[in-house]
């Protein structure tokens, strides 16, 4: 039901997944989450006031040495700080309660997530109400002056700071500053309207 989800805290969502350079899994790997990054966007305070990151260990597939060159995280690290999708997502609902708020993503992030947790027989309920940011973003880009920013299917968080006049904050492919991140350009177009 999502007759009772209030807009003035917002949850920022971002996955980090394993990856291989080609983006092509060895057989009998696939990608899967290991890090679920939350900031929480306070859309009448106008700023993130909290963020977290959640590790997950991946049950089928390898972290390359790509993976960690992009994401900063080790395998030895996941097994030692990770948690399994299920347990993590029980953990968020106990830590965050995201039922009662819209949760924003960059892409289809949510999708992946419900996914996964899908296939894992993990809860799914945490996010009644999601968004696309970027399909947000891209459709204001495009009445801008020059043209919509980006190139083929979607403009990066990156551009979309940018267009707003802000640097990225903290390190690119780590969840819990995409997420923050994600959080500032919806702090900053709340700003902009309301404002």
């Amino acid at each position: 039901m999502t007759a009772n989800v209030r807009y003035d805290k917002a949850l920022a969502l971002d996955l980090e997944m394993t990856c291989w350079h080609d983006d092509c899994p060895p057989p009998g790997q696939a990608a899967e989450i290991i890090e679920i990054g939350l900031a929480e966007a306070d859309l009448r305070a106008l700023r993130v006031t909290r963020r977290e990151s959640f590790l997950c260990q991946p049950a089928q597939s390898e972290v390359t040495a790509y993976c960690t060159q992009l994401t900063g995280l080790t395998r030895e690290r996941l097994m030692r700080e990770g948690r399994p999708l299920a347990e993590t997502l029980n953990r968020i609902a106990k830590t965050w309660g995201g039922r009662s708020r819209p949760v924003f993503v960059w892409g289809d992030d949510l999708a992946e997530l419900t996914r996964q947790a899908r296939e894992q027989h993990a809860r799914t309920d945490l996010f009644p109400v999601g968004h696309d940011l970027s399909g947000m973003v891209r459709a204001i880009s495009q009445a801008q002056p020059g043209g919509p920013l980006g190139s083929g299917s979607g403009i990066s968080v990156e551009d979309a700071l940018a267009m707003l006049g802000l640097a990225f904050e903290g390190r690119p492919h780590s969840g819990v500053d995409d997420a923050a991140n994600t959080a500032r350009i919806l702090i900053e177009l709340t700003r902009r309207v309301w404002t």
